[in-house]
């Protein structure tokens, strides 16, 4: 992952998308607390929780040339599973916990940031109301902490 970083142009902005109350929903919210506090010119980072679209304007503010959609995503893999999808291949997943479709709201913010945006996807065990992130996505979500700081 860090040499992904490497490669992206700067800033990249990670938005942390889901609902800290449904298990491993939390994942881009967690993944987003573990990287704020080495926040930098080139690493910038907003829990949206599950109502990315109101970030809208403070996304736009921060003037990213990357943005990295950090939320749970089913994609038929092992809990845990981490993958990146370009803007192009995130039509193929229907996220329903939050209000905006991540397509529509890509396509918005590459209009009006012209940042390249991508979907870092990580595949869930459970998304039950109540329950704590799974052991398998929060191993996944340290290690890619880890490999990001």
């Amino acid at each position: 992952m860090k040499t992904l970083l490497n490669k992206l142009k700067t800033p990249v902005l990670f938005l942390g998308i889901g609902n800290i109350l449904k298990g491993d929903d939390a994942a881009g919210p967690k993944l987003v607390s573990l990287l704020e506090p080495k926040q930098s010119v080139k690493l910038l980072t907003i829990d949206c929780g599950d109502v990315p679209e109101n970030y809208i304007g403070k996304i736009k503010s921060l003037k990213p040339a990357s943005i990295i959609f950090v939320d749970a995503v089913e994609m038929n893999k092992k809990p845990g599973t981490v993958k990146l999808f370009r803007t192009d291949e995130i039509i193929n997943f229907n996220i329903s916990t939050h209000g905006m479709p991540l397509t529509m709201l890509s396509g918005h913010l590459v209009k009006e940031t012209s940042a390249k945006i991508y979907l870092l996807g990580i595949q869930p065990k459970s998304l039950n109301m109540g329950e704590e992130i799974s052991i398998e996505v929060e191993w996944s979500i340290n290690k890619l902490a880890e490999s990001l700081i």
